[in-house]
């Protein structure tokens, strides 16, 4: 279904945070197999050594890191803060390529001649996740954006009737910023995500694509327009 040119990536593990980390990233650990970090997640800070001691641990990153008071100042956490655009596509490949173009299109970068652009690729659930750093002008992690349907059914998707046989999931296009996280490591059944351009470990945040709340509403509008015009009935 993914139409991205990726290539898998050995596991990352909690063993890779400090280079998470020095790429200006806020990693956590997490549960293999699960969405889930450990414990007080929001207020954890990567501390040295703590990739050898937790280095078997999967590994998040935070999007919406916060500071403990005395301990780490509220511009080191301001620094490591993202937004993840997750779209996903049950099975309409041309769908797929027609988003990509769309997001692709809309890509700004800081600096001049910089064209990375890492995307998690999760097969499992037949979605990607493209990470943005937070634009300089809105520098606050944001709220979702309301969609007003769950996803669209499109016109190459099972019937009803069928949908339970091959776990369907409806159409859809999500952003993760405030207060969130995303998983590094690996999908809910222990298979690595594979990742284009490297992913975050070759891909330090101050080379990412930025965006702002403003310009993520507009484009996951956009996104689910494009999703309208080729068919797309709402899922409720």
């Amino acid at each position: 279904m993914i139409s991205l040119k990726s290539k898998s990536v050995a596991p990352v593990t909690f063993a890779d945070a400090a280079q998470l980390h020095a790429n200006g990233y806020a990693p956590v650990m997490a549960y293999w197999g699960q969405p889930t970090p450990y414990g007080p997640w929001g207020t954890y800070h990567f501390r040295e050594g703590d990739d050898k001691t937790y280095g078997n641990e999967a590994v998040a990153i935070l999007t919406d890191s916060r500071p403990v008071i005395g301990a780490v100042a509220a511009g080191a956490c301001k620094a490591t803060w993202l937004a993840a655009l997750r779209v996903q596509v049950f099975g309409d490949k041309g769908l797929a390529k027609a988003v990509d173009d769309l997001v692709t299109s809309r890509l700004q970068w800081r600096n001049v001649g910089t064209t990375l652009s890492p995307v998690r690729i999760d097969n499992t659930q037949r979605s990607t996740i493209r990470i943005f750093a937070l634009a300089d002008s809105d520098y606050s992690p944001f709220m979702p954006p309301p969609s007003r349907w769950l996803g669209y059914v499109m016109p190459t998707d099972p019937p009803p009737n069928k949908r339970y046989l091959v776990d369907y999931r409806a159409n859809s296009v999500s952003w993760t910023s405030a207060a969130e996280m995303f998983v590094v490591s690996a999908d809910t059944e222990g298979r690595p995500y594979e990742w284009t351009d490297g992913g975050l470990l070759a891909v330090p945040r101050s080379a990412l694509p930025v965006i702002d709340a403003a310009c993520a509403a507009d484009l996951q509008a956009d996104i689910e327009r494009l999703m309208q015009e080729r068919g797309g009935e709402p899922w409720i």
